[in-house]
């Protein structure tokens, strides 16, 4: 990659925010600075040049460094800026936008999406894989159509992966489903705040709901359980998430539910002290369960197993100890 470059102070006016040729944010977004650079900024200067290309007389447009600039405009009139000769062609300055991120941290899902959209519109897949490899990226024609997927999606949704607030590793399949179910899932991440492990766990059992009672994601969502556990005034947010995820759960696997019911009724009757647990095998998958009963000490455990064992298995069932049927 060759290219030339020069450093001169600029007038901040004369730089055009609003062309996001080489942004590697999708356009919806908009770009601020944060309140700690923006206080930098203004403390200090511009402590790392943004990177701009000539336009034209005394017009610039940002390669990198597109919220350092909007953070300096505040409080500055001009500052020290690198400038690309005007001739730099496009995948040049993407490939210098693309490195300014990965320099510094992982370039996002979203970031990744927006350079594979825009260096393809310049270069054919063989030049692009030499590219993306050279700064680590994976590249693949599959890749490529998911990212096209990815920022085609609802300002909403395009929001909401930004903010952190979607896990990268469900926007796949949000992509490909119609519009009205992904904005129920959406809609159902942000009422319950829904962790990166429940969402995936709520998308793979409503994706499932949907397909045996073939019925649409959203209809899934728009049960009117669902509403009664948002609506209830005497549960906090967690206590809501788990109930979610519970009634979930329960329509998904109702027999599992039940049976996990009557394990729970069953611990209630027993009334054990603190000291014992009963846990059942994984999934019911028998009809074993297992008692654990923690002792003080080697003496307690030598003088009390005697009588527990004598009346446990007083029926004469040769049944191994800490297990009890059914």
């Amino acid at each position: 990659m060759q290219y030339a470059v020069s450093c001169r102070k600029i007038s901040f006016s004369e730089i055009d925010l609003l062309d996001r040729e080489f942004s590697l944010l999708p356009d919806c977004l908009a770009i601020e600075p944060d309140r700690g650079l923006a206080a930098s900024v203004a403390r200090a200067g511009i402590l790392h040049p943004p990177l701009l290309l000539p336009r034209g007389e005394n017009v610039y447009s940002v390669v990198a460094g597109f919220r350092r600039v909007a953070a300096a405009r505040e409080t500055m009139a001009e500052g020290w800026c690198m400038l690309l000769g005007a001739k730099t062609v496009p995948e040049i300055c993407l490939q210098l936008a693309m490195e300014d991120i990965v320099g510094q941290r992982q370039p996002t899902l979203l970031e990744r999406a927006v350079f594979l959209d825009k260096l393809g519109r310049h270069l054919d897949s063989a030049k692009m894989t030499r590219i993306l490899a050279s700064l680590s990226i994976p590249f693949s024609e599959r890749q490529r159509q998911e990212a096209a997927l990815i920022l085609a999606l609802e300002p909403p949704v395009i929001e909401a992966i930004h903010a952190g607030r979607v896990d990268d590793r469900i926007v796949p399949q949000l992509a490909a489903m119609n519009m009205r179910d992904r904005l129920s899932v959406l809609d159902i991440i942000t009422a319950f705040g829904l962790s990166v492990g429940n969402q995936r766990k709520m998308l793979a059992m409503a994706m499932d709901l949907s397909k045996r009672q073939r019925i649409s994601v959203m209809a899934v969502l728009g049960q009117e359980g669902v509403a009664r556990i948002l609506d209830d005034p005497k549960r906090n947010p967690p206590q809501k998430t788990a109930r979610f995820m519970l009634w979930l759960e329960r329509q998904c696997f109702p027999q599992l539910a039940e049976e996990l019911r009557r394990f729970r009724r069953l611990r209630e009757e027993l009334r054990l002290p603190a000291n014992i647990t009963v846990d059942h095998s994984p999934f019911f998958e028998k009809d074993e369960l297992t008692m654990t009963i923690a002792w003080p000490d080697a003496e307690s455990l030598r003088r009390g197993w005697p009588k527990m064992a004598a009346a446990a298995f007083e029926d004469g069932g040769m049944q191994p100890p800490g297990v009890i049927r059914r």
